[in-house]
């Protein structure tokens, strides 16, 4: 207890020194494509049900993408940028391999569908934001409003990804920290990690709990009977480690907050997520969105909505532009 709140302390002192990096846009206006590409939220919207009524885990694959991308020098797509010779980009850093290729699917099939009708408008930095939302409504979650003219980087670098995306086996402490470092609040990370009620896991970032815990206890006892059993089915030994098992075993297709409930009867897949109701510093927020959906819904939203404008490019220039091809910086002459 000590030990977490001298480093949440310590963290604070770093945040008002104004040592931190990250900056917010409040240049980005819900009405910017209002007469470049009017009918853009009803074509994402339309090609977001095709893919979600397809495959329902595309919501949590994109809302994982919006999150991995803008934690990355900032929400400008290049999350998307493929690999070049010379240059290893963010998608293909160990943090970033299981990415959903569905959830890529999704944002790229928007992009075709709106190229159509205002080609060399719309930036895939907007589009990754616009189809998470349009996904998470899907799954039953809040509507919002959402804030545009992000343009796309022309950078992508895999060690990026690795200095600055939490990893699932952090502590609880290097969690805070590390959303410390992007300006975000404990109660922000919590309200922001509910969003793997509609989340999944591959067995190698959790099967440890079920066999080999630690060198005296084979199962983590922070695990309930139900959610060792859950994942002995999903993960069974031998099994292909990228497969895949739901992090919200009660309702795992609906956006609720059910995640957190299950926390509370210590039902968390991710050990990570399961410390959220351990730690003294966040588990008060678990229980209050296990208590209140609506509330839980606010503060989701407001924190995504602060995501959004991390660090985002709004003027072009060397390194900002609006992508032809989601996975290619343009052409220059």
């Amino acid at each position: 207890m000590v030990k977490a709140v001298v480093a949440w302390f310590a963290v604070a002192a770093l945040l008002l020194q104004g040592t931190l990096a990250t900056q917010f846009s409040t240049e980005l206006r819900s009405d910017y494509y209002d007469l470049s590409c009017p009918e853009l939220q009803s074509t994402v919207a339309r090609t977001s049900w095709y893919k979600y009524n397809n495959s329902r885990v595309v919501a949590a694959g994109v809302l994982r993408i919006f999150f991995h991308d803008c934690w990355v020098t900032g929400c400008d797509a290049s999350l998307m940028l493929m690999s070049t010779p010379g240059n290893e980009a963010e998608k293909d850093a160990q943090e970033n391999l299981s990415i959903s290729g569905d959830g890529l699917d999704a944002v790229t099939q928007a992009k075709l569908a709106v190229e159509e009708i205002c080609p060399g408008v719309v930036s895939c930095a907007d589009l990754i934001t616009l189809v998470a939302r349009e996904l998470i409504i899907l799954a039953g979650g809040p509507r919002y409003q959402l804030f545009y003219g992000r343009l796309d980087g022309r950078t992508s670098r895999a060690e990026d990804a690795v200095a600055f995306l939490p990893r699932a086996r952090d502590s609880m402490d290097q969690l805070i920290q590390n959303f410390a470092n992007q300006s975000f609040s404990i109660r922000e990370m919590v309200a922001l990690l509910g969003g793997h009620t509609i989340g999944f896991a591959h067995c190698s970032e959790f099967d440890y709990r079920i066999y080999n815990y630690s060198s005296t206890v084979k199962v983590d006892p922070l695990m309930n009977s139900t959610a060792v059993e859950t994942a002995l089915g999903v993960c069974p030994i031998g099994v292909d480690v990228r497969i895949v098992g739901n992090l919200d075993n009660t309702t795992p297709e609906d956006f609720d907050n059910a995640y957190f409930q299950n926390l509370q009867q210590r039902g968390g897949v991710l050990e990570s997520d399961q410390m959220l109701y351990e730690h003294p510093l966040t588990k008060p927020f678990v229980n209050m969105y296990a208590a209140n959906n609506t509330l839980w819904y606010q503060d989701f939203v407001a924190a995504m909505e602060k995501m959004g404008t991390m660090n985002v490019r709004t003027a072009p220039g060397p390194d900002a532009e609006i992508r032809q091809d989601c996975a290619f910086i343009n052409p220059r002459p």
